[in-house]
């Protein structure tokens, strides 16, 4: 597939599938996997408190869902009493979250949230 590179002034460039008019361009080509590769999204590494929140009650998840199943996975042995009393305090205090916390993985499997579901909450709590 013939893709059609524009370059700005700063180094960057955008790429057009149609032959852009008035510009200097530059044809590079691309298999469709490439292209494909290209238009996934940017999955952000961190995600503030309130998006991620938002996202969750989007969801029909609540944040005191979430502490109330914090506090279940430990009566139920599966979190320690070290790992609850982290995950409480990220709930209360946390002013963002990291895509690799633990925390992240708690709540996701706590709720089945899956992976792919995850990166929505970041990309679209990003956008918030």
């Amino acid at each position: 597939m013939i893709v059609y590179r524009v370059y700005n002034d700063n180094g960057g460039y955008t790429e057009f599938a149609e032959e852009p008019q008035g510009v200097n361009f530059e044809i590079i080509y691309k298999t469709l996997e490439e292209i494909s590769d290209a238009n996934k999204p940017i999955i952000p590494d961190t995600i503030s408190v309130i998006p991620f929140f938002v996202q969750l009650e989007l969801m029909g998840i609540t944040e005191q869902d979430i502490v109330d199943k914090i506090i279940e996975l430990h009566q139920l042995g599966i979190l320690s009493n070290k790992e609850k009393i982290e995950a409480l305090i990220s709930v209360k205090r946390a002013t963002k979250f990291e895509r690799s916390h633990p925390f992240i993985g708690i709540v996701a499997q706590a709720f089945n949230i899956s992976e792919s579901q995850v990166d929505e909450i970041f990309i679209n709590g990003n956008i918030f």
